[in-house]
C-alpha cells in the first residue's frame, strides 16, 4: 500500500478540481486520489483494497458517479466519497484509507 504524504505536502490545486470530479494527485504520482464534492475536498490513497490496484485511470482522472462515489474500474467495486466506505461489489467491507487535507490559499495540502 502505498504511503500518507506528511503534513503540509501539496497535493495539487483546487483549480485543477472542478466540484464534483475526482483525480489522481500531483504527489508521488498520483499516490493519492482528490474528491471535490458539494464544495468539500476529501483525499484518499490512491488503492483499491480488493487488489490493491489504482483506482484512477492511466489520465489521472477517477470515476465519480454522480451519486458521489468512487468507482474502481478494475473490479467496480464502489466506495462513498465522503467516508471511504465500501458500498458495494468485491472489497466487501473494505473501505478506502483516508488522507487528510485542508484548502490553503488554493492549494489541496495534507495535514
Amino acid at each position: 500500500m502505498s504511503q500518507a504524504p506528511t503534513a503540509g505536502t501539496v497535493l495539487g490545486n483546487l483549480s485543477d478540481l472542478p466540484d464534483p470530479s475526482a483525480r489522481a494527485s500531483d504527489w508521488n504520482e498520483g499516490a493519492v486520489i482528490l474528491v471535490h464534492r458539494g464544495g468539500k475536498v476529501t483525499a484518499w490513497i490512491n488503492e483499491c483494497p480488493h487488489a490493491q490496484l489504482r483506482l484512477s485511470l492511466t489520465s489521472g482522472k477517477v470515476l465519480l458517479h454522480k451519486d458521489g462515489f468512487i468507482v474502481c474500474p478494475i473490479h467496480g467495486a464502489s466506495f462513498e466519497s465522503d467516508s471511504g466506505a465500501c458500498a458495494g461489489g468485491p472489497a466487501g467491507d473494505e473501505g478506502l484509507t483516508a488522507v487528510a487535507v485542508k484548502v490553503v490559499g488554493g492549494d489541496v495540502v495534507s495535514g
